[in-house]
């Protein structure tokens, strides 16, 4: 009589479940690496478009729109970073603060915990674009328009550069202290 065995021994079993183990504790640094860097890109993206959006609304309507940081989805807010949230919305008195009359076109309500959104004097609270589509500072603000915003998380940093022209330049910035 001839049987046929179907099926693997514990050995076997065992020998495979640790080198599975080993090659996901090898694999796990630069897989995590790779899903900090995702979430950079994605958050990057997020704030592009606004910004975009904010551009493109100024040159469409001939008027000044204007980015800034909010945490409440109305309200424009002088501390903190970008990282928590921002709005979109119609400046038409020109002085980055919205009013209850001006209209907030887009918003974000934030970035997940451990992001930092925050720039440096020129576009550490607002970004605000007009009818050709050029980055102003409002009147009375005065000074340079272009900046850097820098988004940190997990030692992964990214900068935003804005010129005076409305454009942005996304490059690897040095790295974020944990």
């Amino acid at each position: 009589m001839n049987s046929k065995s179907y099926g693997y021994t514990l050995v076997e079993l065992l020998f495979a479940i640790t080198l599975i183990g080993t090659l996901s504790m090898i694999a796990s640094p630069p897989l995590q690496q790779m899903l900090h860097q995702n979430r950079v890109a994605t958050e990057v993206n997020g704030f592009l478009a606004a910004v975009y959006y904010a551009r493109s609304e100024a040159i469409k309507q001939s008027r000044r729109i204007t980015v800034c940081k909010s945490d409440d989805g109305q309200l424009c807010r002088r501390g903190g970073g970008f990282d928590q949230g921002w709005i979109v919305f119609d400046d038409r008195d020109n002085d980055a603060q919205r009013d209850p009359m001006e209209s907030v076109l887009r918003m974000n309500n934030g970035m997940p915990t451990g992001m930092q959104l925050s720039g440096n004097g020129p576009v550490a609270h607002y970004l605000s674009f007009v009818a050709t589509g050029r980055m102003e500072r409002v009147p009375g603000d005065g000074g340079f328009v272009g900046g850097t915003l820098t988004l940190c998380h997990s030692a992964i940093s990214r900068q935003l550069r804005f010129n005076i022209l409305g454009r942005v330049r996304v490059v690897e910035g040095s790295p974020c202290s944990e």
